[in-house]
């Protein structure tokens, strides 16, 4: 009899084991079946994020371009500003070599002696070449 009851101790723990094995393979199973699952997530999260950062790159590809169209057309108008500012600088000198040439007339003539003023204006005003012109102020 006590072979008897050994025998059984030995069935109940043989399938207390199987039990344990089997419900170890099934968590173990359950636990395979979610890493997949969470793999599955993760791959299509990461082809999702490289496509969002394709479209970042290609947005901050634009904007680069962008910015450099801005600061060509900023160099342009630099240097349309650079030309304006030299041709202010000719016309004032232009100008001042103008009125270099024309101040005694223009001084006896407001003052009265309109008979010298009209001998020295007999002709046409002459051209003053911008190099006559440099250095001189009003």
């Amino acid at each position: 009899m006590a072979w008897t009851i050994a025998g059984y101790a030995a069935a109940v723990m043989f399938a207390a084991v199987a039990i344990a094995a089997l419900l170890a393979g099934m968590s173990a199973a359950r636990a395979l079946n979610a890493c997949r699952e969470a793999a599955k997530t993760l791959e299509a999260e990461g082809a999702e994020s490289l496509r969002q950062m394709s479209r970042f790159a290609s947005g901050a590809a634009e904007a680069a371009e962008l910015c450099r169209g801005a600061a060509r057309s900023a160099a342009r108008l630099a240097e349309g500003g650079r030309a304006f500012g030299e041709a202010a600088a000719r016309s004032a000198e232009t100008a001042a070599a103008f009125m270099d040439a024309w101040r005694g007339r223009f001084v006896r003539w407001t003052q009265g002696d309109a008979d010298s003023a009209d001998e020295q204006c007999d002709g046409p005003p002459r051209e003053v070449s911008p190099s006559e012109g440099e250095g001189r102020t009003g």
